[in-house]
């Protein structure tokens, strides 16, 4: 990643040393050379200067960077986590490597991808359907070698050769569970959902009209990635809060008034953001914020919010509220 990648300013709201607030809509698309022929925008980026977080955008039509087709691989350390922004795009998923033709996976905007190391985790392409418009996604991972054109891929991503007897394709996409899970796809490692075909839960502790979907779970049973819609205006909360974990979010729609606070507690380093869709913001532990309820917003915020631990939010049994007055 060049120096002026990681120093770039564009579309930066607010930063300081423990947060970073994006209006992402004013960032350049930058050429993604882990993919070929698309397009990314990093949002957060890992100490050697590889992205951790970004938006990217895949042309419709086949997978330059994989020329020779079927090809399918699974990862051997690095998580990875899809939320599709819009567009569409064909891969296939195989339960482990004797299956030959796995199922086929349409996304779809407001599909969710968790997918975990190991073999249960075979995916890969087909010479099959294509998209026939560009792909808008929102990528987030533990590791770099996901992409088939990084220089980690040979080492972090295993293929895993078909059977020699393989001489069938899955052409027809599996569909939503009807049940109001959403889910699409599961393995002991694979979790893909339909957002849209989830239903909304209550999250009573951040106001009357608060709700979420959770999309995956902590270990201890605990969120970790949801879409939380939420009003400022109703919030119970005040105060500024400080968290002893990462939590990060993306705008999905809506409007949601914060107040960012200096990591100095005793800086006058603070700024008030309106934020909208298309935001991004990324909050390590310590840094210092609060939800601003009296001005006016267009619409309840909709948010892709996931955190590295609970404690983040209002009902969890480590939330915080720090002892800093309001400025």
């Amino acid at each position: 990643m060049t120096t002026d990648v990681l120093n770039q300013s564009a579309g930066v709201v607010f930063r300081s040393d423990l947060t970073t607030v994006i209006d992402t809509r004013e960032m350049p698309w930058l050429t993604f050379e882990g993919m070929g022929g698309s397009s990314m925008k990093p949002l957060a980026f890992f100490d050697d200067g590889s992205p951790e977080v970004m938006l990217g955008w895949i042309p419709p039509g086949k997978a330059q960077s994989i020329p020779q087709l079927p090809d399918r691989h699974y990862h051997r350390s690095v998580a990875e986590y899809f939320y599709l922004l819009g567009g569409e795009v064909y891969t296939w998923d195989y339960r482990d490597e004797s299956d030959p033709d796995g199922v086929l996976i349409h996304y779809r905007p407001d599909y969710y991808l968790d997918r975990q190391p190991g073999p249960q985790g075979i995916h890969g392409l087909e010479d099959g359907p294509v998209a026939t418009c560009g792909t808008l996604f929102l990528n987030w991972r533990t590791g770099v070698g996901i992409w088939a054109g990084e220089p980690e891929f040979a080492d972090e991503s295993v293929s895993v050769p078909y059977p020699p007897d393989k001489s069938t394709m899955v052409t027809d996409p599996l569909m939503a569970s009807v049940d109001g899970t959403g889910l699409v796809y599961s393995t002991p490692t694979v979790r893909l959902l339909d957002t849209r075909a989830m239903g909304w839960e209550p999250y009573p502790d951040l106001g009357p009209r608060a709700s979420h979907k959770v999309l995956s779970m902590h270990a201890n049973g605990e969120p970790k990635v949801m879409v939380l819609a939420v009003s400022a205006s109703e919030v119970p909360v005040t105060g500024v809060m400080r968290h002893n974990a990462r939590e990060t979010f993306y705008v999905l729609s809506g409007e949601l008034p914060i107040r960012e606070y200096g990591s100095d507690p005793d800086s006058d380093d603070v700024q008030t953001v309106m934020l909208k869709a298309g935001y991004f913001v990324d909050r390590k532990p310590g840094s210092r914020h609060e939800i601003v309820s009296d001005i006016p917003c267009a619409g309840d915020a909709v948010l892709l919010y996931w955190r590295d631990a609970p404690g983040t939010l209002p009902g969890d049994p480590t939330w915080h509220i720090s002892t800093t007055p309001t400025r």
